[in-house]
């Protein structure tokens, strides 16, 4: 496969990559979605679930990922899955 080809197939089909701004739209939560996340118990559920539903928000996909892989989403999607202890 050409070097050209397989960069367009990870941009179609490989999970976001978001900027600062894009996490803000992305991971941004509507009432029934934040209602939906304080029904898993453990927090890392709640990270992972508004990290599928932000990357599906992007592309319309779901990823299989490691937390380790996106450190830099998890920032701001840990804080909003905390906001519901406090």
């Amino acid at each position: 496969m050409a070097k050209s080809h397989l960069t367009t197939v990870i941009y179609i089909y490989g999970r976001p990559y978001f900027s600062d701004d894009d996490r803000t739209l992305y991971f941004a939560l509507t009432r029934p979605e934040h209602d939906l996340l304080t029904s898993f118990g453990h927090l890392h559920v709640q990270i992972y679930f508004i990290h599928q539903l932000g990357y599906f928000k992007a592309k319309q996909l779901f990823f299989t990922f490691a937390f380790d892989e996106v450190a830099d989403d998890c920032c701001l999607t840990g804080n909003l899955a905390l906001r519901r202890f406090w």
